[in-house]
């Protein structure tokens, strides 16, 4: 299918017609004389038309002009202006006037020409295609302009095409099984009209993002495609891939279907997952509760200080009876008797749980998971994404206590992994000497029930506390913030006193004198702030 165009350049500020002195010093040979040249499509035909499939020409559309000697000179023509609904369309820029021109469309900044007219362009291996046609800036054709005569673009490269269902397809990927390349960098000779491509570097694969069903058209290089294609489908998290294994000679100018995707089976659709992102629990009838975002767990999560604990400190871990699992996703929600609970990450990939809640598997799109809570109660979940593992225990009680004086409460739950103790009267104890602070804390959580139908009983305590470098001293943090680092809290291998927080005196107890302030304790074992984290607030005086 063809393209033509007449040159109309004016070519009479390039020639003097007169012998008369000028006092303007002629241009040195070597020097190139650009003037304003305009060429005009004067086909029928429209804008690179491959078997029937075309787009019009607009003003946005841009093209290579090659001139001068060598066809050194490399300039920029662009549409000034369209006809009968873009079929036909004038081109204008500046350019050497040449008894010969060779194009190329559309306009490629890093195009090169050689002294026989051979171009070296690229067809893009990602590409926008749209329903019903291919991308508007993909299509290679090149054209040779000589004289006034009528001129045409020729197509380089073929037409692939698949159809596919409205199933909420974001994207389409073609490769080519034999690992020819479809798309990359290659020297086009223009051939009197049927243009030969040489390829210099390619990509065995095309892609594109569609939007809704519909039949889409991809520009790839002609040639023998010996192992046929697989074609990749993408959503929201996932992807599906078929085969048409049958080869395919492709000629140039060629409009091939490879495939009408009438529908994709629910179990076609895999998990596109990578761990760091972002993942959401789903599927919890508690608006607080619906929607959380899991911590994501990594080696600096609980120790976000250089160093870490004090030596003499217990290793951050779990006790024994809840070790056992490498998990990266941790999450502390209320869960109700029956929730269909899942996990959704921020491409849209689900996992669920399975109803002994001890692996965590990929789901479909649309599906949710099997009910899982046999009690309407807070509950730890840990997840290893993708690899499966899971852990879901009951929390039971949320503790805090001072080491000295049986100094010990119980938080409420609250929302959303969040405990809080309200008018909470701060108090220390004074009688043991060898103990300079005296104002020691920590928090323990009790968990007392194995998640899953029919889970067995694991009563037990872990205990949570400082995940900064600590002296034995009364430290104190810099600000109030539970976003300060000094709150940040993590669970301990042992049940000990070595890493843990220590009262404000000054802020919370006024000075020592016990008993003289209260206020609200607030454990936040969510992903607020980043960690897992406490503070203090509301604190007034206790009168």
């Amino acid at each position: 299918m063809k393209k033509y165009f007449i040159i109309i350049a004016a070519l009479a500020a390039a020639i003097s017609c007169s012998k008369e002195k000028s006092n303007i010093a002629p241009a040195p040979e070597s020097e190139s004389i650009l003037t304003p040249l305009s060429f005009r499509l004067a086909s029928e035909q429209t804008k690179t038309v491959l078997d029937g499939k075309s787009i019009l020409w607009s003003t946005a559309d841009k093209i290579n002009v090659f001139s001068g000697a060598s066809f050194g000179t490399n300039s920029q023509f662009s549409v000034t202006s369209t006809e009968e609904d873009g079929l036909v369309a004038t081109f204008e820029g500046l350019g050497e006037v040449s008894p010969e021109y060779y194009a190329l469309s559309p306009y490629q900044a890093g195009a090169t020409i050689d002294a026989s007219g051979k171009i070296t362009a690229s067809i893009p291996a990602s590409q926008a295609a749209i329903s019903g046609s291919f991308g508007p800036e993909v299509n290679l054709s090149v054209a040779h302009i000589t004289g006034s005569e009528q001129i045409r673009f020729s197509n380089a490269g073929a037409l692939l095409s698949v159809a596919i269902p409205d199933a909420g397809i974001t994207a389409v990927k073609i490769e080519s099984l034999g690992g020819e390349s479809l798309t990359g960098t290659a020297t086009v000779d223009y051939n009197d009209g049927e243009p030969t491509v040489d390829i210099i570097s390619g990509n065995s694969y095309v892609e594109s993002t569609v939007s809704g069903a519909g039949t889409y058209y991809f520009v790839v290089f002609p040639g023998n495609y010996s192992g046929g294609f697989k074609i990749t489908l993408t959503r929201s998290g996932y992807t599906a891939s078929v085969q048409n294994t049958k080869a395919l000679d492709l000629k140039r100018n060629n409009n091939v279907s490879l495939m009408d995707i009438k529908s994709v089976p629910a179990d076609a659709w895999k998990v596109v997952f990578t761990p760091g992102e972002k993942v959401y629990i789903k599927g919890l009838s508690n608006a607080d509760e619906n929607g959380q975002e899991l911590s994501y767990i990594t080696s600096t999560y609980y120790n976000p200080v250089p160093g870490g604990s004090s030596p003499s400190s217990p290793a951050p871990g779990d006790n024994s009876a809840l070790a056992g699992i490498t998990y990266n996703y941790e999450v502390w929600a209320r869960i109700a008797e029956d929730d269909e609970v899942y996990f959704e990450t921020e491409s849209g990939a689900r996992f669920a749980l399975n109803v002994a809640c001890d692996q965590a598997a990929p789901i479909g799109p649309d599906e949710v998971g099997p009910r899982i809570s046999v009690s309407d109660s807070p509950y730890r979940i840990r997840l290893n994404l993708p690899t499966g593992q899971a852990q879901v225990v009951r929390v039971g009680i949320v503790n805090y206590s001072i080491i000295y004086g049986n100094v010990s409460e119980n938080l409420t739950y609250d929302k959303a992994g969040a405990w809080k103790l309200d008018n909470y009267v701060f108090r220390y104890a004074d009688n043991q000497s060898w103990d300079p602070t005296l104002s020691r804390y920590r928090f323990s959580v009790w968990f007392n029930w194995k998640g899953g139908q029919g889970g067995s009983n694991a009563d037990v305590w872990q205990v949570y506390g400082n995940c900064t470098n600590i002296n034995n001293t009364n430290q104190v943090p810099s600000t109030e913030d539970p976003a300060n680092n000094y709150y940040y809290l993590q669970p301990m291998t042992e049940d000990g006193w070595d890493c843990i927080f220590y009262l404000d005196l000054n802020r919370l107890c006024n000075g020592g004198v016990n008993g003289s302030r209260k206020g609200t304790i607030n454990l936040y074992m969510n992903n607020a702030y980043g960690h897992f984290t406490h503070g203090f607030s509301n604190v007034v005086d206790n009168n």
